[in-house]
C-alpha cells in the first residue's frame, strides 16, 4: 500500500466518523464546565466560608500566609483538584475507548455509520482494557524514572565520593 492510498482510506475513514468530532468537543466543553463546577466554585466557596474576602486576596503578597491559617482551605483544594483529574481522565479515556472501537467498526465494514448508541457500547467495551493498559504503562515508566534517577543519583555521589 502506498502512502497516497493510505491518506484517501485514513481520510475517508474520519469522513465517516465526522460526529466524533463534535462529541470530542461536548466532552471538552464538559471539562471546563467540570473544572468551574469541581475546582473554582468550592474553593471560593470554602474561602468566603472562611472569610477570606477577594480583596484581601488581591493584596495579599505572600501566599505562605494563607496557607499557613487556612490549611483545610489547602487540603480542599487539593482534593477538588483531584476529583477533577479523576473525573477529566475517565471521561477522555471513555472517548478513546469509543473512538478506538468506532474507527475499527469502521474500517471493517465500509457501509457503517456513526451511530451514538454504538459509541457508548464502544466505549463501555474499550475503557476498562485501555485503562488496564495505561495503569501498566504508567507504572513501568514511573519505576523507569525512579530507577533512572536513583541510578543518576547513586553515580553522582560516587563521583563526588572519588574526588
Amino acid at each position: 500500500m502506498d502512502i497516497s492510498r493510505a491518506l484517501k482510506e485514513g481520510l475517508s475513514l474520519a469522513n465517516r466518523n465526522l460526529p466524533i468530532i463534535l462529541v470530542k468537543l461536548v466532552v471538552a466543553f464538559i471539562g471546563i464546565l467540570g473544572f468551574i463546577f469541581f475546582v473554582i466554585l468550592p474553593v471560593s466557596f470554602a474561602l468566603f466560608l472562611a472569610g477570606v474576602s477577594p480583596f484581601i486576596l488581591t493584596n495579599l503578597q505572600a501566599h505562605e500566609g494563607l496557607i499557613t491559617s487556612l490549611p483545610w482551605v489547602m487540603l480542599f483544594s487539593v482534593f477538588a483538584l483531584v476529583v477533577f483529574l479523576l473525573f477529566s481522565i475517565a471521561m477522555n479515556l471513555f472517548v478513546y475507548a469509543a473512538t478506538v472501537g468506532l474507527m475499527i467498526k469502521t474500517k471493517r465494514d465500509p457501509a457503517f455509520k456513526f451511530r451514538l448508541g454504538d459509541f457508548f457500547s464502544n466505549g463501555k467495551r474499550g475503557f476498562w482494557p485501555i485503562f488496564n493498559y495505561l495503569a501498566l504503562t504508567g507504572t513501568s515508566t514511573v519505576v523507569l524514572i525512579i530507577m533512572a534517577a536513583g541510578t543518576v543519583f547513586l553515580i553522582r555521589n560516587l563521583l563526588d565520593y572519588l574526588k
